[in-house]
């Protein structure tokens, strides 16, 4: 998922230091340093206030921490400039998700799927929503999916 993530960067837009400090967020992300990526999206941000991508970054890191509200914002902030990046449902889904906002991740979730079908982690994502919906036979399908079970 990061790779995707990091093919974004070559469309970035904003200055040269914004850009290193994307970069090196980029790079912290891939190493699982969620704290450190989010110290660099951070900074990008206030180099670049007006960087869609530096937010939508923001939100990836803050994700990865579990802080869903915050991510969610972030990516509400990013507008046009976050939604370049082909994760973005998925992304948006995922803070959804961590707030108990089920109908919505499912939707923005569902959105990511339709383009990226087979991603493991979105199968999972959709069916712990459909499970605390009270779905069953959705969340049992997305569970299914997920393990390679059935194809839908």
């Amino acid at each position: 998922m990061c790779g995707a993530v990091l093919g974004v960067l070559a469309a970035c837009c904003c200055c040269a230091t914004a850009r290193d400090a994307i970069q090196s967020g980029a790079d912290r992300l891939t190493l699982g340093d969620f704290a450190g990526a989010l110290e660099e999206f951070d900074a990008a941000a206030a180099r670049s206030p007006a960087d869609g991508e530096a937010a939508f970054f923001q939100g990836v890191a803050l994700n990865r921490l579990g802080r869903f509200m915050e991510a969610q914002r972030r990516f509400e902030k990013a507008g046009n400039g976050g939604r370049t990046s082909p994760d973005f449902d998925f992304e948006l889904g995922w803070s959804l998700l961590g707030q108990g906002r089920w109908n919505e991740a499912i939707t923005s979730l569902s959105a990511y799927e339709r383009r990226h079908p087979g991603r493991g982690q979105t199968s999972e994502f959709l069916g712990r929503a459909h499970l605390a919906l009270g779905t069953m036979r959705r969340a049992r399908d997305s569970s299914m999916r997920q393990c390679g079970w059935i194809r839908i």
